[in-house]
């Protein structure tokens, strides 16, 4: 039996400040006093399509992570994507085998900025 859950995500408009004048970029967000958008995602990819790989990079394998977590994460729709102006992260309950060879019964996302966007100072 296969069943798949919603897990983490139903972000909308994800954004970091950073003081004003440290990183300039078109604001987006409402702007805040002291303050100037930086970074943000509006998630406003077509439904099913893949997060934006110009701000997102996928986590992919199944070694547990340093903390024996039992899902395999993927880059997988059925296991990241974005529906309604949203990035949702799904676990699913199902065998998978990834290329490295690692098989576990659960299956995820593992998104990160790095390499994507880093600033060292400002509010996050």
């Amino acid at each position: 039996m296969r069943s798949e859950i919603v897990l983490l995500i139903a972000l909308s408009s994800a954004v970091c400040l950073a003081q004003a004048g440290s990183h300039k970029t078109k604001s987006i967000a409402p702007a805040r006093a002291g303050f100037t958008l930086a970074w943000s995602d509006e998630f406003d990819q077509g439904d099913n399509s893949a997060p934006d790989p110009a701000k997102w990079k996928f986590e992919i394998g199944g070694n547990g992570w340093g903390n024996q977590e039992l899902e395999y994460y993927s880059s997988r729709r059925e296991n990241a994507r974005m529906r309604r102006g949203n990035l949702e992260i799904i676990a699913r309950k199902e065998s998978y085998t990834g290329a490295d060879g690692v098989q576990r019964d659960y299956t995820s996302a593992r998104l990160i900025t790095s390499g994507k966007f880093e600033q060292a100072y400002g509010r996050f």
